[in-house]
């Protein structure tokens, strides 16, 4: 791509947060409540004093009670009048020990002449193996089956703090296979998708020390976990996140690098602790990078300048798009843009439009 064809653009209105909120993020707070204007700090949780990493039990399913069914009516049988005689003193009647059937009787009349049934001899051996009753066995294949089932839909996120302030989300969806989700968190969003198993696992740089992520899928399953990050504090980010057409990019530019540098550090360049690092989800809907930079940790002065990059392609050229910019440190009040602009149109496919001084630029002394 031809990086010389460079335009400067203007920022129009913003609309992009109202587009973005959604019931769990109001329920939660603001987009970045620990950090903007002076609100208290989400109080830590008490799991989370203790461990790096919780695990959130799965989602419960709502239960409903099954119909409850009539009870049907019984009414008794009519019965007739039945006219009770006596029975004669001097007739012998014999003790009956089941009711008596006269139509049966008719039917099957006893044979008088027959014979009292032989006695059957069974070998006391063959009667003992004959009550041992084994256990029924079932194939390998169908017992994991089973069990499956069993724990299937079960919707669980694991969230365990890492390295440079990062939280690697592990996703367990068994009924969401190959299914696109979105994760909020702190007023950033990102899509994502598991795999034919319905699992996903992704790093993500935290944007608060009380990392909360609420995954939801689109039939409305969801689930949340949280990781305490006792590094954050420890790292300036810049987020730049959109939705619909692809196309933006952030870009550093430290120590006044020029593009192709050293010094130019975006998603095309693998980044590291000392010069920082740029993470891309730009894989669905919901997209975004976010920089990472480690504050006060520089072995020189350094200086970052921060911009944001619109590559014209063909399914983004003469869009209107809508962006946010969110730039959060220890050493810094957090700073929120929102961003809204009209694309060129398609004749100015792989164009690149610049846009500045949406960014605090970074300027840390040596340690």
């Amino acid at each position: 791509m031809d990086r010389t064809k460079l335009k400067r653009y203007g920022i129009g209105a913003a609309t992009f947060a109202t587009a973005l909120t959604i019931g769990f993020v109001i329920q939660y707070g603001d987009a970045v409540a620990s950090r903007v204007g002076g609100q208290d700090t989400a109080p830590e949780p008490q799991a989370a004093a203790e461990t790096d990493e919780q695990i959130i039990m799965p989602a419960t399913a709502s239960v409903v009670a099954p119909p409850v069914l009539p009870t049907p009516e019984v009414t008794a049988p009519a019965t007739s009048n039945v006219a009770l005689t006596e029975i004669p003193e001097d007739i012998n009647v014999p003790t009956l020990l089941l009711p008596y059937d006269e139509a049966a009787e008719a039917e099957s009349p006893i044979d008088e002449t027959a014979t009292e049934a032989p006695e059957m001899e069974l070998a006391a051996a063959d009667v003992v193996e004959d009550l041992t009753i084994s256990p029924m066995t079932l194939d390998a294949e169908v017992v994991d089956t089973v069990q499956d089932v069993a724990q299937s839909c079960g919707l669980r996120v694991l969230a365990t703090a890492s390295d440079m302030a990062m939280v690697d989300l592990t996703l367990d969806a068994p009924c969401q296979t190959e299914a696109s989700f979105a994760i909020y968190h702190q007023g950033m969003t990102i899509s994502a998708m598991t795999d034919d198993l319905g699992l996903a696992q992704l790093s993500i740089p935290a944007l608060n020390e009380h990392a909360l992520f609420i995954v939801t899928f689109e039939d409305g399953a969801s689930t949340m976990a949280q990781a305490f990050v006792s590094d954050m504090n420890d790292y300036d980010r810049a987020v730049l996140q959109w939705q619909g057409a692809h196309g933006f990019e952030l870009h550093a530019l430290r120590q006044s690098s020029s593009y192709g540098e050293d010094g130019h550090i975006w998603k095309g360049v693998n980044g590291s602790a000392e010069t920082g690092m740029v993470a891309s989800f730009t894989n669905g809907d919901y997209a975004a990078e976010i920089y990472t930079y480690p504050a006060g940790q520089s072995s020189s002065t350094s200086s970052i300048q921060l911009s944001v990059e619109a590559v014209i392609q063909d399914k983004n050229c003469g869009k209107v798009i809508n962006a946010q910019a969110i730039q959060i440190g220890p050493n810094r009040t957090t700073g929120i843009t929102d961003l809204e602009m009209t694309l060129p149109d398609c004749n100015a496919i792989g164009e690149i439009l610049v846009l500045k001084n949406i960014y605090e630029d970074l300027t840390f002394a040596a340690r």
